[in-house]
């Protein structure tokens, strides 16, 4: 009985995963708000080119072939360090 109720709540945690990831477009977006935050001249210095990987359960937006955000149930986390 254990056992199954594991299960259950481990496919319910799959299938929330799974509904609220975000888009691609929500990637993007979320990677244009966060290059409005930086200065002007930051912006000019340092363009970056991003990537948006689409995985079953979550989004990664890559940068330079490291991955800089990752999206799950409906929001973003940084994975790198900040200033």
């Amino acid at each position: 009985m254990k056992t199954i109720l594991i299960l259950l709540l481990s496919a319910a945690l799959g299938a929330a995963a799974f509904l609220t990831r975000p888009s691609s477009d929500a990637a993007q977006a979320f990677v244009k708000q966060q290059e409005r935050k930086q200065s002007l001249l930051e912006r000019m210095l340092h363009h970056k080119q991003y990537a948006v990987r689409d995985r079953v359960l979550w989004v990664d937006v890559e940068c330079d072939g490291k991955i800089v955000y990752t999206g799950a149930f409906s929001h973003f986390f940084p994975r790198t360090e900040t200033k």
